[in-house]
């Protein structure tokens, strides 16, 4: 086979190639390689009779019966999911359709490590003294979330109700157990198969509260993919018990034990934990499935939700349930993501989602300094918090088969691991702040405000700053885009447009006697390969600036670049230098000639065959590229204003 040109714009085709060349997958496979759960829509529709008339097989279950959403499935629709998406909103049999996402436990950053102590010094998250990390380097003092000031104040309260979606928990931990709710009324009834809870506390799949859940004693198990009998009725079952991990490792850093005598101490040392478990023991779960969970924590009445995972496309019925269990008054706080992406530019949900009742978490290490493998993003990431070598609860079974039944605690990293840290945070000051129940706008609020700004993390998420829930507490706010001594001041600057040559140009913008300044990007147009950013006044990168700031008019119809501290503000322009790369031939050929053909190749299969059974493959000859020459497309940017802090 030919090598392929990995520079090219076609290198996501060559990628193809390389899977595409070998013997081809069966259809399950392929459409699971497509992040969507086989022969499943998720589906708004007022008349759900008339969408399961499209075909005998199509079964319904209620995903959220208040807005009419269902989960449809049968085999008819394998393998066209998005076909029958589609052509149920083009009938108008459908407000929303698309297929159920999968999302799973952030990949290859949770790292187990079987032998450390559990020890308070080993918490640098909680309260760090400059000790070193388990598994990492030597801490910085006071790269921490402030704890100990915090438990001056409060140590929290069960009446503030966190929910932890995730693969549940070890509930019987005992390092958790007393931090763990327990539903009162099913309690009593030591699963009865019935629902015990009182007519105004019951929680139905149904509008008719004919199939409720049943035996919710410590949450639920909503993980239905597979599960071939539904339990009373209703999706799923009810025993959340972790068989992770994951699960376990997010609730020890939001409520573990304090002063016991045993493992770790969490943020609170009073909360009330429910397990609403979305993903599967093999950390994977569907948007069907989750949105069940969101809806029954909102009714349940949930404060804080811990949301540690991400993946699959977007979703319109996602997000319809975010933007009720906002109404509903929950903090939905949410993983960035660990692919080390820039979350302005690509999107990681369920983080990226543009509800206000979102806080989008990303990770630091004992240094204060931004995880190497952690998402950001200065409008899509709101706050960061400690996620590196992160020493937790583990579930005691799991413990005990890796033969460690003594030393239930691990170390994980990731920004799942920092999630629970704002969770936790934001916990405890409900536990001082009844005002702030059921308004997650303004605890968000809160907590991005009082962090502890660091210039490291400006431009890396909104608030620029790492969690500080001592100064949450305290209400101490920084709040500078506020404050009244900003003044705006008119400056004109554009860097050179369509330049036919290469350019690398830094325009530094300096006012005396100032402690910070912002520039305002009035326009920017430009191609992806090239670049434009802001610098300090000591040339230390800030932040990118978005590429086009036309086609994402949500995001950026009022672009501030991040704040610079200092009298000096920089920004760069440079555009790389191309070259254009002509198509030689194109032609459909076997497997076995794809070797014979000379220059790059890219390839990609055509589903068809040959005669006699040889799969086809339409492949692409490019000629030798031409000199490299300036990049003409670029229209660079503009400042029209900037503003300063005196």
């Amino acid at each position: 086979m030919k090598r392929c040109n990995w520079k090219s714009l076609l290198a996501g085709v060559c990628v193809i190639l390389a899977a595409s060349c070998s013997k081809s997958k069966n259809k399950q496979e392929a459409n699971l390689g497509q992040n969507f759960r086989n022969g499943e829509v998720i589906v708004r529709a007022d008349n759900i009779q008339a969408v399961l008339d499209e075909s005998p097989d199509l079964k319904a279950e209620p995903v959220w019966v208040e807005l009419n959403m269902y989960s449809v499935a049968g085999k008819s629709i394998a393998g066209k999911e998005r076909e029958f998406a589609e052509s149920l909103m083009s009938k108008g049999l459908a407000t929303s359709a698309e297929p159920n996402f999968i999302v799973s436990i952030a990949k290859d950053q949770e790292l187990k490590d079987r032998t450390t102590d559990p020890m308070w010094l080993d918490l640098w998250g909680l309260s760090n003294i400059g000790q070193d990390a388990p598994k990492g380097t030597e801490g910085k003092e006071g790269a921490d979330i402030g704890i100990l000031k915090a438990w001056e104040k409060t140590k929290g309260s069960d009446e503030v109700l966190v929910a932890v979606m995730d693969t549940g928990i070890d509930y019987l931990h005992p390092d958790l157990k007393d931090n763990i709710y327990i539903n009162k009324y099913e309690f009593a009834g030591q699963a009865n198969k019935k629902d015990d809870d009182p007519e105004a506390d019951k929680i139905c799949i149904d509008a008719e509260k004919k199939r409720c859940y049943a035996d919710d004693i410590f949450g639920w198990n909503f993980v239905s993919y597979n599960e071939t009998e539904l339990y009373m009725g209703v999706p799923g079952k009810p025993d959340p018990m972790d068989g992770n991990g994951h699960g376990t490792h997010v609730a020890g850093t939001i409520g573990a034990l304090a002063n016991n005598g045993i493992g770790v101490a969490g943020i609170n040392q009073k909360v009330k934990m429910i397990a609403l478990k979305v993903l599967s023991d093999e950390g994977s779960g569907d948007s069907a499935d989750i949105i069940r969970a969101i809806r029954y924590a909102a009714l349940k009445k949930v404060d804080v939700v811990n949301a540690s995972f991400g993946g699959g496309g977007e979703s319109q019925n996602f997000l319809a349930a975010l933007e009720q269990a906002e109404k509903a008054g929950v903090l939905f706080v949410a993983a960035a993501g660990n692919e080390s992406d820039d979350a302005d530019q690509t999107d990681h949900f369920p983080a990226s989602y543009d509800v206000e009742g979102v806080l989008s978490v990303a990770a630091t290490d004992n240094r204060d300094m931004l995880a190497e493998f952690s998402n950001y993003g200065y409008q899509k990431v709101d706050l960061a918090a400690p996620g590196v070598n992160i020493i937790s609860t583990y579930p005691r079974q799991l413990a005990a088969n890796e033969g460690t039944p003594d030393n239930p605690y691990r170390v994980f990293s990731g920004t799942s691991m920092a999630t629970p840290h704002v969770v936790g945070a934001a916990a405890l000051v409900l536990a001082d702040r009844k005002d702030l129940r059921k308004n997650p706008k303004a605890l968000k609020k809160l907590l991005m405000e009082s962090s502890d700004w660091k210039p490291q993390l400006a431009g890396r998420v909104r608030s620029g700053g790492r969690l500080n829930v001592a100064r949450a507490l305290a209400n101490e706010v920084v709040n500078f885009m506020e404050d009244k001594k900003w003044t705006e001041i008119e400056y004109k600057w554009s860097s050179p447009s369509l330049p036919e040559s290469h350019l690398d140009i830094l325009k530094t913008i300096k006012q005396d006697g100032v402690k910070a300044i912002q520039a305002h990007i009035a326009s920017n147009l430009m191609d992806s390969i090239d670049l434009s950013a802001v610098y300090d006044g000591a040339l230390r990168l800030v932040s990118f600036i978005p590429g086009d700031l036309v086609s994402m008019p949500h995001r950026n119809k009022d672009y501030w670049t991040p704040v610079v501290y200092g009298d000096s503000i920089t920004l760069r322009f440079a555009n790389s230098l191309v070259s254009v790369t002509k198509v030689k031939e194109k032609r459909v050929v076997t497997e076995p000639e794809i070797s014979e053909m000379d220059g790059d190749v890219s390839c990609f299969p055509t589903g068809n065959q040959d005669p006699s059974g040889q799969d086809l493959f339409e492949c692409t000859v490019m000629d030798e590229p031409s000199d490299p020459f300036g990049n003409n497309r670029s229209e660079g940017f503009t400042v029209d204003k900037i503003r300063v802090l005196k």
